[in-house]
Protein backbone atom coordinates (compact mmCIF):
# COMPACT_ATOMS: atom_id res chain seq x y z
CA UNK A 1 0.00 0.00 0.00
CA UNK A 2 1.25 3.54 -0.57
CA UNK A 3 2.53 5.17 2.45
CA UNK A 4 0.66 8.42 1.91
CA UNK A 5 -2.30 6.74 1.86
CA UNK A 6 -2.06 4.91 4.83
CA UNK A 7 -0.69 7.93 6.97
CA UNK A 8 -2.97 9.18 9.66
CA UNK A 9 -4.37 12.63 9.10
CA UNK A 10 -3.48 15.76 11.21
CA UNK A 11 -6.32 17.08 13.45
CA UNK A 12 -6.16 19.77 10.75
CA UNK A 13 -6.40 17.90 7.52
CA UNK A 14 -9.40 15.87 8.96
CA UNK A 15 -11.21 18.91 10.13
CA UNK A 16 -10.47 20.52 5.98
CA UNK A 17 -11.70 17.12 4.70
CA UNK A 18 -14.59 16.51 6.59
CA UNK A 19 -15.77 20.44 5.70
CA UNK A 20 -14.81 20.07 2.14
CA UNK A 21 -16.97 16.77 2.00
CA UNK A 22 -20.02 18.75 2.43
CA UNK A 23 -19.30 21.74 0.43
CA UNK A 24 -18.54 18.96 -2.41
CA UNK A 25 -21.22 16.81 -1.40
CA UNK A 26 -18.97 13.82 -0.89
CA UNK A 27 -19.52 11.27 1.32
CA UNK A 28 -15.64 11.22 2.00
CA UNK A 29 -12.60 12.46 0.00
CA UNK A 30 -9.26 11.38 -0.32
CA UNK A 31 -6.59 13.75 1.11
CA UNK A 32 -4.23 13.23 -1.31
CA UNK A 33 -6.10 15.26 -3.95
CA UNK A 34 -6.51 18.93 -4.20
CA UNK A 35 -9.67 20.93 -4.65
CA UNK A 36 -9.64 20.40 -8.31
CA UNK A 37 -8.78 16.72 -8.78
CA UNK A 38 -11.71 16.39 -6.00
CA UNK A 39 -14.15 18.08 -8.39
CA UNK A 40 -14.58 21.46 -7.02
CA UNK A 41 -16.30 24.22 -9.06
CA UNK A 42 -17.11 27.96 -9.92
CA UNK A 43 -19.76 27.43 -7.36
CA UNK A 44 -18.09 25.51 -4.58
CA UNK A 45 -14.72 27.47 -4.56
CA UNK A 46 -15.59 30.75 -2.52
CA UNK A 47 -17.30 28.26 0.56
CA UNK A 48 -13.95 25.97 0.31
CA UNK A 49 -11.71 29.01 0.59
CA UNK A 50 -13.56 30.45 3.66
CA UNK A 51 -12.93 27.02 5.19
CA UNK A 52 -9.23 27.28 4.10
CA UNK A 53 -8.52 31.01 5.06
CA UNK A 54 -10.19 30.02 8.54
CA UNK A 55 -7.33 27.81 8.96
CA UNK A 56 -4.76 29.45 7.02
CA UNK A 57 -5.15 33.45 7.37
CA UNK A 58 -4.54 33.61 3.80
CA UNK A 59 -4.68 31.83 0.66
CA UNK A 60 -1.46 30.80 -1.36
CA UNK A 61 -1.50 30.84 -5.12
CA UNK A 62 -2.82 28.17 -6.70
CA UNK A 63 -4.43 26.63 -3.55
CA UNK A 64 -6.97 24.61 -5.71
CA UNK A 65 -3.95 22.73 -7.20
CA UNK A 66 -2.52 21.89 -3.85
CA UNK A 67 -3.63 18.50 -2.24
CA UNK A 68 -5.59 18.62 0.94
CA UNK A 69 -3.08 16.95 3.71
CA UNK A 70 -0.61 19.60 2.27
CA UNK A 71 -2.73 22.80 2.72
CA UNK A 72 -3.09 21.15 6.85
CA UNK A 73 0.54 20.83 6.93
CA UNK A 74 0.68 24.80 5.66
CA UNK A 75 -1.97 25.80 8.37
CA UNK A 76 -0.07 24.08 11.19
CA UNK A 77 2.74 26.34 10.32
CA UNK A 78 1.40 29.53 10.48
CA UNK A 79 -0.61 31.63 13.95
CA UNK A 80 -4.64 32.04 13.10
CA UNK A 81 -5.44 35.69 11.86
CA UNK A 82 -7.15 38.09 13.91
CA UNK A 83 -10.37 38.84 12.56
CA UNK A 84 -9.48 42.42 12.36
CA UNK A 85 -6.01 41.96 10.91
CA UNK A 86 -5.50 42.68 7.42
CA UNK A 87 -6.36 39.58 5.24
CA UNK A 88 -5.86 39.10 1.42
CA UNK A 89 -9.07 38.50 -0.50
CA UNK A 90 -8.65 36.73 -4.36
CA UNK A 91 -9.67 39.63 -6.77
CA UNK A 92 -12.49 37.10 -8.21
CA UNK A 93 -14.09 36.82 -4.98
CA UNK A 94 -13.60 40.67 -4.41
CA UNK A 95 -15.43 41.65 -7.73
CA UNK A 96 -18.00 39.05 -7.12
CA UNK A 97 -19.24 40.72 -4.17
CA UNK A 98 -19.04 44.61 -5.38
CA UNK A 99 -21.13 43.59 -8.63
CA UNK A 100 -23.86 41.66 -6.97
CA UNK A 101 -23.94 44.44 -4.08
CA UNK A 102 -24.15 46.96 -7.35
CA UNK A 103 -26.77 44.97 -8.81
CA UNK A 104 -29.02 45.18 -5.46
CA UNK A 105 -28.02 48.56 -5.08
CA UNK A 106 -29.16 49.55 -8.52
CA UNK A 107 -32.43 47.32 -8.68
CA UNK A 108 -33.55 48.29 -5.45
CA UNK A 109 -32.98 52.39 -6.79
CA UNK A 110 -30.94 53.72 -3.52
CA UNK A 111 -30.06 56.47 -5.50
CA UNK A 112 -32.77 58.37 -7.20
CA UNK A 113 -30.58 58.25 -10.80
CA UNK A 114 -27.98 54.78 -11.08
CA UNK A 115 -25.22 55.46 -13.46
CA UNK A 116 -23.38 51.66 -12.86
CA UNK A 117 -23.61 49.81 -15.51
CA UNK A 118 -21.56 46.48 -16.54
CA UNK A 119 -21.84 44.67 -13.48
CA UNK A 120 -23.47 41.34 -15.15
CA UNK A 121 -20.91 41.62 -17.92
CA UNK A 122 -18.43 41.21 -14.55
CA UNK A 123 -20.07 38.07 -13.23
CA UNK A 124 -19.72 36.45 -16.79
CA UNK A 125 -16.06 37.44 -16.32
CA UNK A 126 -15.58 35.84 -13.54
CA UNK A 127 -17.76 32.52 -14.61
CA UNK A 128 -15.00 32.58 -17.23
CA UNK A 129 -12.53 32.04 -15.25
CA UNK A 130 -13.66 30.19 -12.96
CA UNK A 131 -14.60 27.07 -15.97
CA UNK A 132 -11.28 27.75 -16.41
CA UNK A 133 -9.50 26.97 -13.50
CA UNK A 134 -11.59 24.40 -11.86
CA UNK A 135 -13.00 22.34 -14.72
CA UNK A 136 -11.12 22.59 -17.97
CA UNK A 137 -8.49 20.39 -17.53
CA UNK A 138 -10.97 18.19 -15.07
CA UNK A 139 -13.05 17.97 -18.29
CA UNK A 140 -10.06 17.17 -20.39
CA UNK A 141 -9.17 14.20 -18.22
CA UNK A 142 -12.41 12.66 -17.31
CA UNK A 143 -12.74 12.67 -21.64
CA UNK A 144 -16.13 14.37 -21.62
CA UNK A 145 -18.23 17.35 -20.58
CA UNK A 146 -20.88 15.92 -18.37
CA UNK A 147 -19.22 17.18 -14.86
CA UNK A 148 -20.61 20.66 -15.92
CA UNK A 149 -24.23 19.27 -15.82
CA UNK A 150 -23.53 19.40 -12.07
CA UNK A 151 -22.91 22.83 -12.24
CA UNK A 152 -25.91 23.59 -14.41
CA UNK A 153 -27.79 21.30 -11.96
CA UNK A 154 -26.88 23.31 -9.15
CA UNK A 155 -27.84 26.88 -10.53
CA UNK A 156 -30.79 25.31 -12.51
CA UNK A 157 -32.58 23.44 -9.72
CA UNK A 158 -32.92 26.34 -6.93
CA UNK A 159 -33.52 28.85 -10.06
CA UNK A 160 -36.83 27.08 -11.28
CA UNK A 161 -37.74 26.00 -8.08
CA UNK A 162 -37.87 29.68 -6.45
CA UNK A 163 -39.42 31.31 -9.69
CA UNK A 164 -42.20 29.00 -9.43
CA UNK A 165 -42.86 29.86 -6.26
CA UNK A 166 -43.28 33.48 -6.93
CA UNK A 167 -44.69 32.83 -10.40
CA UNK A 168 -47.62 30.57 -8.44
CA UNK A 169 -48.08 33.33 -5.65
CA UNK A 170 -47.67 37.28 -7.65
CA UNK A 171 -48.68 36.00 -11.76
CA UNK A 172 -48.97 32.61 -12.98
CA UNK A 173 -46.42 30.02 -13.71
CA UNK A 174 -44.76 30.33 -17.30
CA UNK A 175 -42.99 27.48 -19.19
CA UNK A 176 -40.24 29.47 -20.38
CA UNK A 177 -39.23 29.65 -16.65
CA UNK A 178 -39.50 25.82 -16.16
CA UNK A 179 -37.02 26.45 -19.01
CA UNK A 180 -34.35 28.91 -18.57
CA UNK A 181 -35.43 30.48 -21.61
CA UNK A 182 -37.21 33.33 -20.91
CA UNK A 183 -35.08 35.64 -21.56
CA UNK A 184 -35.81 34.71 -25.36
CA UNK A 185 -39.49 35.95 -24.93
CA UNK A 186 -40.47 39.76 -24.25
CA UNK A 187 -41.74 40.99 -20.65
CA UNK A 188 -45.59 40.48 -21.51
CA UNK A 189 -44.95 37.16 -22.48
CA UNK A 190 -43.08 36.06 -19.69
CA UNK A 191 -44.04 38.08 -16.74
CA UNK A 192 -42.13 40.08 -14.48
CA UNK A 193 -40.31 37.79 -12.92
CA UNK A 194 -37.35 36.53 -15.32
CA UNK A 195 -33.75 36.12 -13.82
CA UNK A 196 -32.08 36.77 -17.33
CA UNK A 197 -29.04 37.11 -15.92
CA UNK A 198 -29.03 32.63 -14.66
CA UNK A 199 -30.57 31.68 -17.47
CA UNK A 200 -27.70 33.66 -20.17
CA UNK A 201 -25.59 31.66 -17.49
CA UNK A 202 -26.80 28.49 -18.07
CA UNK A 203 -27.41 28.74 -21.42
CA UNK A 204 -23.36 29.76 -22.18
CA UNK A 205 -22.19 27.41 -19.63
CA UNK A 206 -24.26 24.35 -22.04
CA UNK A 207 -22.69 25.90 -24.90
CA UNK A 208 -19.29 25.71 -24.01
CA UNK A 209 -19.80 22.30 -22.32
CA UNK A 210 -21.01 21.42 -26.08
CA UNK A 211 -17.79 22.51 -27.74
CA UNK A 212 -15.77 21.09 -25.32
CA UNK A 213 -17.15 17.32 -25.43
CA UNK A 214 -15.20 17.43 -28.73
CA UNK A 215 -12.06 15.45 -28.01
CA UNK A 216 -9.93 17.49 -30.92
CA UNK A 217 -11.41 20.58 -29.56
CA UNK A 218 -10.12 20.31 -26.22
CA UNK A 219 -6.95 19.20 -27.48
CA UNK A 220 -6.43 22.10 -29.24
CA UNK A 221 -7.27 24.70 -26.93
CA UNK A 222 -5.00 22.79 -24.16
CA UNK A 223 -1.82 22.72 -26.50
CA UNK A 224 -2.20 26.85 -26.17
CA UNK A 225 -5.01 27.39 -23.86
CA UNK A 226 -4.36 30.98 -23.91
CA UNK A 227 -3.59 31.67 -27.92
CA UNK A 228 -6.85 29.53 -28.79
CA UNK A 229 -9.36 30.84 -26.01
CA UNK A 230 -8.11 34.72 -26.73
CA UNK A 231 -9.06 33.58 -30.45
CA UNK A 232 -11.88 32.42 -29.91
CA UNK A 233 -12.80 35.43 -27.63
CA UNK A 234 -12.24 37.71 -30.81
CA UNK A 235 -13.90 35.32 -33.34
CA UNK A 236 -17.44 35.85 -30.90
CA UNK A 237 -16.65 39.21 -30.57
CA UNK A 238 -17.67 39.15 -34.43
CA UNK A 239 -19.80 36.99 -34.70
CA UNK A 240 -22.43 39.00 -32.20
CA UNK A 241 -21.71 42.13 -34.22
CA UNK A 242 -22.53 39.88 -37.38
CA UNK A 243 -25.64 37.87 -36.08
CA UNK A 244 -27.06 41.37 -34.16
CA UNK A 245 -26.73 43.28 -37.89
CA UNK A 246 -27.91 40.12 -40.11
CA UNK A 247 -29.24 37.36 -38.46
CA UNK A 248 -31.25 38.69 -35.41
CA UNK A 249 -31.47 41.71 -33.79
CA UNK A 250 -31.92 41.34 -29.74
CA UNK A 251 -32.36 45.27 -29.03
CA UNK A 252 -36.19 44.51 -28.22
CA UNK A 253 -34.71 41.69 -25.97
CA UNK A 254 -32.04 44.37 -24.37
CA UNK A 255 -29.20 41.82 -25.90
CA UNK A 256 -30.06 39.42 -22.91
CA UNK A 257 -29.05 36.51 -24.67
CA UNK A 258 -25.89 34.34 -24.90
CA UNK A 259 -24.37 35.08 -28.04
CA UNK A 260 -23.93 38.93 -26.91
CA UNK A 261 -21.68 37.44 -23.97
CA UNK A 262 -20.22 34.56 -24.99
CA UNK A 263 -16.67 36.68 -25.76
CA UNK A 264 -16.99 37.81 -22.34
CA UNK A 265 -17.04 34.05 -20.73
CA UNK A 266 -14.53 32.40 -22.85
CA UNK A 267 -12.61 35.74 -22.16
CA UNK A 268 -12.26 34.75 -18.82
CA UNK A 269 -11.27 31.97 -19.70
CA UNK A 270 -7.87 32.92 -21.20
CA UNK A 271 -7.32 35.44 -18.77
CA UNK A 272 -7.06 32.80 -16.26
CA UNK A 273 -3.76 31.53 -18.37
CA UNK A 274 -2.40 35.16 -18.85
CA UNK A 275 0.74 33.98 -17.00
CA UNK A 276 2.94 36.75 -18.15
CA UNK A 277 3.56 40.19 -18.78
CA UNK A 278 2.67 40.20 -22.64
CA UNK A 279 0.08 37.81 -22.46
CA UNK A 280 -1.76 40.42 -19.65
CA UNK A 281 -1.02 43.07 -22.29
CA UNK A 282 -2.25 40.91 -24.74
CA UNK A 283 -5.34 40.03 -22.64
CA UNK A 284 -5.86 43.80 -21.68
CA UNK A 285 -5.87 44.86 -25.42
CA UNK A 286 -9.03 42.28 -25.97
CA UNK A 287 -10.31 43.35 -23.01
CA UNK A 288 -10.59 47.32 -24.54
CA UNK A 289 -11.97 46.04 -27.83
CA UNK A 290 -14.44 43.62 -26.46
CA UNK A 291 -15.69 46.73 -23.64
CA UNK A 292 -16.20 49.04 -26.81
CA UNK A 293 -18.30 46.56 -29.24
CA UNK A 294 -20.83 45.82 -26.25
CA UNK A 295 -20.71 49.46 -25.20
CA UNK A 296 -21.45 50.23 -29.39
CA UNK A 297 -24.25 47.22 -29.37
CA UNK A 298 -25.92 49.35 -26.34
CA UNK A 299 -26.05 52.84 -27.61
CA UNK A 300 -27.39 51.14 -31.25
CA UNK A 301 -30.00 50.14 -28.74
CA UNK A 302 -30.84 52.62 -26.77
CA UNK A 303 -28.97 55.95 -28.07
CA UNK A 304 -26.00 57.52 -27.13
CA UNK A 305 -27.47 60.41 -25.07
CA UNK A 306 -29.04 57.63 -22.92
CA UNK A 307 -25.71 55.35 -22.63
CA UNK A 308 -23.46 58.28 -22.15
CA UNK A 309 -24.77 59.19 -18.41
CA UNK A 310 -23.66 55.81 -17.36
CA UNK A 311 -19.94 54.60 -16.59
CA UNK A 312 -19.36 50.58 -17.37
CA UNK A 313 -16.97 49.23 -14.55
CA UNK A 314 -16.89 46.16 -16.69
CA UNK A 315 -13.30 47.09 -17.94
CA UNK A 316 -11.45 48.16 -14.91
CA UNK A 317 -12.94 45.62 -13.58
CA UNK A 318 -11.48 42.83 -16.25
CA UNK A 319 -8.15 44.75 -15.79
CA UNK A 320 -7.92 44.50 -12.25
CA UNK A 321 -8.71 40.70 -12.91
CA UNK A 322 -5.90 40.45 -15.72
CA UNK A 323 -3.65 42.21 -13.37
CA UNK A 324 -4.03 41.55 -10.03
CA UNK A 325 -4.03 38.54 -8.39
CA UNK A 326 -5.74 39.74 -4.61
CA UNK A 327 -6.85 42.65 -2.59
CA UNK A 328 -6.03 43.06 1.00
CA UNK A 329 -9.29 44.15 3.25
CA UNK A 330 -9.58 43.51 7.02
CA UNK A 331 -10.57 39.92 7.91
CA UNK A 332 -13.91 40.68 8.83
CA UNK A 333 -14.67 42.07 5.81
CA UNK A 334 -13.04 39.46 3.72
CA UNK A 335 -15.32 36.84 5.03
CA UNK A 336 -18.13 38.80 4.91
CA UNK A 337 -17.49 39.40 1.35
CA UNK A 338 -17.05 35.71 0.72
CA UNK A 339 -20.27 34.92 2.08
CA UNK A 340 -22.20 37.46 -0.20
CA UNK A 341 -20.18 36.06 -3.03
CA UNK A 342 -20.72 32.70 -2.35
CA UNK A 343 -24.10 33.49 -2.20
CA UNK A 344 -24.58 35.60 -5.28
CA UNK A 345 -27.09 33.05 -6.76
CA UNK A 346 -29.73 33.13 -4.14
CA UNK A 347 -29.23 37.01 -3.47
CA UNK A 348 -29.65 37.73 -7.01
CA UNK A 349 -32.74 35.41 -7.01
CA UNK A 350 -34.59 37.33 -3.60
CA UNK A 351 -33.56 40.57 -3.81
CA UNK A 352 -36.62 42.28 -4.85
CA UNK A 353 -38.60 40.14 -2.38
CA UNK A 354 -36.97 41.02 0.60
CA UNK A 355 -37.37 44.58 -1.06
CA UNK A 356 -40.98 44.10 -0.55
CA UNK A 357 -40.43 42.74 2.92
CA UNK A 358 -38.13 45.48 4.45
CA UNK A 359 -41.05 48.11 3.23
CA UNK A 360 -43.34 46.63 6.34
CA UNK A 361 -40.21 46.79 8.82
CA UNK A 362 -38.21 49.63 7.81
CA UNK A 363 -39.00 51.45 4.80
CA UNK A 364 -35.55 52.94 4.02
CA UNK A 365 -33.38 51.49 0.51
CA UNK A 366 -30.63 50.99 2.55
CA UNK A 367 -32.12 48.95 4.85
CA UNK A 368 -33.46 46.55 2.14
CA UNK A 369 -30.10 46.21 0.48
CA UNK A 370 -29.37 45.21 3.62
CA UNK A 371 -31.81 42.73 4.24
CA UNK A 372 -31.17 41.39 0.75
CA UNK A 373 -27.55 40.98 0.74
CA UNK A 374 -28.53 39.19 4.28
CA UNK A 375 -31.58 37.47 3.49
CA UNK A 376 -29.66 35.76 0.11
CA UNK A 377 -27.38 34.48 2.33
CA UNK A 378 -29.01 32.95 4.96
CA UNK A 379 -31.05 31.28 2.14
CA UNK A 380 -27.90 29.98 0.69
CA UNK A 381 -27.03 28.05 3.49
CA UNK A 382 -30.49 27.11 4.21
CA UNK A 383 -30.28 25.25 0.81
CA UNK A 384 -26.97 24.06 1.08
CA UNK A 385 -27.85 22.43 4.40
CA UNK A 386 -30.75 21.00 3.17
CA UNK A 387 -29.39 19.62 0.03
CA UNK A 388 -26.28 17.53 1.90
CA UNK A 389 -29.19 16.22 4.04
CA UNK A 390 -31.00 14.73 1.01
CA UNK A 391 -28.01 13.79 -0.43
CA UNK A 392 -26.25 12.01 2.61
CA UNK A 393 -29.52 10.37 3.17
CA UNK A 394 -29.41 8.74 -0.18
CA UNK A 395 -26.04 7.90 -0.12
CA UNK A 396 -26.46 6.06 2.91
CA UNK A 397 -30.01 4.62 1.35
CA UNK A 398 -28.30 3.41 -1.56
CA UNK A 399 -25.09 2.17 0.10
CA UNK A 400 -27.49 -0.04 2.80
CA UNK A 401 -29.60 -1.53 -0.43
CA UNK A 402 -26.14 -2.47 -1.69
CA UNK A 403 -25.08 -4.54 1.45
CA UNK A 404 -28.32 -5.85 0.94
CA UNK A 405 -28.45 -7.12 -2.38
CA UNK A 406 -24.63 -8.38 -1.93
CA UNK A 407 -26.05 -10.19 1.57
CA UNK A 408 -28.35 -12.02 -0.56
CA UNK A 409 -26.38 -12.90 -3.51
CA UNK A 410 -23.92 -14.51 -0.77
CA UNK A 411 -26.71 -16.36 1.22
CA UNK A 412 -27.82 -17.83 -1.84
Amino acid sequence: LDNAATQPLSPLALKLTDAWSQILQASRIDARLSFVELGGDSLSFVRASMVLEELIGHLPDRWEMIPVQDLAELAEQRSKASKWSMRVMEVPVFLRMIAIILIVVGHLEVFSEWRIAGETSVLFLISGISLARFQFKAIDERGDARMLVKSVAAIAVPTIAYTVLVQALFDQVHWQSLLLISNWFPPDKVGIFAYWYIEVLVQMILVIGLVLSFKRVRKAILANPFRWLTMAACALMVADLLLSHFVFDATALLNRVPQHYLAVMVLGMAIHYADSTLRKGVASAVAVLLIAELDLVAIAGIGWQAFASYFDIALPAMLALIWFHAVPVPGVVARAGAMIASSTLFIYLTHFQFQSLARHIYDQPLFAVALALVGGVVLSYCWNTLLRSVLTRWHVSRKARAAQALERVTSS
